[in-house]
Parts: C-alpha cells; sequence; structure tokens
C-alpha cells in the first residue's frame, strides 16, 4: 500500500506541475498576444510555476518517506500496555516491533498476545491514516502554489530570474548534501578505523602475514584470537 500510496503522490505531482507550466505558459502567451511587451519569454513563465512546484512537493514526499516509518514505531511502541516491555534489551524490543508488524501484514504464527493484536491494528490505522493525509497534503499544497504562482503572471514579472534562482537553490542544496555526505562517511570510516586500531596494533595491521578475521563477539564464544595482517589483502586482490 505504501508503494501505491507514494506512486499516487508522484503522479499528482507531476499533473499539478504540468498543469502549472501549461497554465503560466498560455497566460504569458496572451498577454503578449494583447500587445504587451513581456519580460521573460512564455516558456520561462511556465518553468517558473512547475519549478516552484515541483521542488516543495518533491522535499515533502521524501520528508513522508524518511520520517513515517519511525514516528508511527514510536507512537505504536509508545502506547503498549505498561510493563510489557520491562527487562527487554533494544534487541528484544526491536523483536516484539517485527513481530506486530508481521501481525499487521496478516502474517500470525502462532496465537500472539491480544496486546500485541491491538497494537497492530493502531499501526495499520495509523499507516493507513498517514497515507491519506500524504495525498491530502501534496493536492492541497499543489493547488495552493499553482494558484500563486498563476497569480504572478505579468508582463513585468522576471519569470527568467526567478526559475534560475531556483534552479540555482536547488543545485546548491545537492552541493551541500554531497559534501555533508562525503564529510560524514570520512568521519565514519576514521571513527571505525581508531576503534579498530585500539584493538589490533599497527604494526600487525601493517607487517601481519596471516588474514583471519575470526575473533570471538561474546564471552561465551569459541573463537580464535583472528590476525590481521593487510599483507595477503593486497596481494590477494594484485593477483586476482
Amino acid at each position: 500500500m505504501d508503494v501505491v500510496i507514494t506512486l499516487i503522490a508522484v503522479a499528482v505531482l507531476f499533473a499539478v506541475a504540468i498543469a502549472g507550466y501549461v497554465l503560466n505558459n498560455r497566460a504569458a502567451v496572451a498577454i503578449k498576444g494583447g500587445g504587451s511587451s513581456l519580460h521573460s519569454l512564455p516558456y520561462f513563465h511556465g518553468l517558473y510555476s512547475l519549478l516552484s512546484i515541483a521542488v516543495p512537493l518533491a522535499i515533502v514526499i521524501c520528508l513522508f518517506l524518511f520520517l513515517e516509518t519511525p514516528l508511527i514505531n514510536a507512537t505504536v511502541m509508545g502506547a503498549l500496555p505498561e510493563g510489557v516491555l520491562d527487562g527487554l534489551d533494544s534487541g528484544g524490543i526491536q523483536l516484539v516491533l517485527a513481530e506486530i508488524r508481521s501481525i499487521s501484514r496478516g502474517q500470525v504464527f502462532g496465537v500472539p498476545e491480544d496486546w500485541k493484536v491491538e497494537a497492530a491494528e493502531r499501526l495499520v490505522s495509523l499507516d493507513t491514516a498517514a497515507d491519506l493525509y500524504l495525498v491530502i497534503g501534496v493536492v492541497l499544497l499543489g493547488a495552493a502554489i499553482l494558484v500563486f504562482t498563476r497569480s504572478r503572471v505579468a508582463a513585468a514579472f522576471r519569470a527568467r530570474q526567478a526559475a534560475e534562482s531556483i534552479v540555482t537553490i536547488l543545485m546548491i542544496a545537492c552541493s551541500t548534501v554531497a559534501v555533508l555526505t562525503t564529510v560524514g562517511i570520512t568521519f565514519a570510516l576514521v571513527f571505525e578505523a581508531y576503534r579498530f586500531f585500539e584493538i589490533v596494533p599497527l604494526t600487525e595491521f601493517f607487517f601481519g602475514a596471516r588474514w583471519e578475521p575470526q575473533i570471538p563477539i561474546r564471552a561465551d564464544q569459541i573463537a580464535a584470537e583472528g590476525a590481521f595482517g593487510w599483507l595477503p589483502v593486497i596481494l590477494g586482490t594484485v593477483v586476482v
């Protein structure tokens, strides 16, 4: 259902954006046909409306997809009866959530507790409401922006500069995300490397002749101490 709703929201986005382009373009052509001199070509009036609609609606849809599941999960887990999660660690809580989600999809194994069934029903209700709000929100926001951009069509309106400003802001935002992503990846690599070298000496890593990364991760687990020399990895890569 979530995929269908997302496709509907995206279809609404395209429909409203194209409608904005057509309406603004025709309005600018009508002004030009009436003898007035346009500051910008009709094409830019249409492009301004299309971008003004498409960019905010795309952001809304992306934010919805990013936040829907965590917010619904938090709401469902927060409404569970008091005491049912006592004594559970994070892994146990995630297993309970996974079971509730399975029940909500009709995948029931055995006889689940009543509170799990009620939580699954609440989850389905929240999912349905969220999907409905997404479509309604996209339609209303798209219609509002469509009316606003249509009202700006005038002979003196600098549609080309307005459209180019939106494109510029969009490119800066994409560049910023790319830079922040690179910084995040670098930080993650440095942090994990620091944790690695807290356990494995530098001399063993750079000069070790064995690569056997099997180590015990629990106190009761039987495993070798492991060897982390990088030479076998590099030589194996060169040979391949």
